[in-house]
């Protein structure tokens, strides 16, 4: 049974790139740079709603702390 007014919000086709990009190899249409930038700033906003304070997003120093933390140079 087809739904009349359900639309597309594009997660099937999320996946199927995914999927796609995994078994071929490929580049991901997103880089993790710009996930983890993303990522980053919407916890800073959520912080910033909670605490009514600006919380600046440091994505040089994220990178700077994750390498250091795993050792990887």
């Amino acid at each position: 049974k087809k739904e009349r007014f359900r639309s597309s919000k594009g997660h099937r086709e999320e996946w199927e790139t995914l999927v796609r990009v995994a078994k071929s190899g490929a580049d991901t249409p997103i880089s993790v740079q710009e996930i983890v930038a993303t990522h980053l700033a919407s916890f800073a906003a959520m912080e910033s709603l909670r605490s009514a304070q600006s919380i600046p997003v440091d994505l040089p120093g994220f990178w700077a702390e994750l390498q250091e933390l795993s050792g990887i140079e």
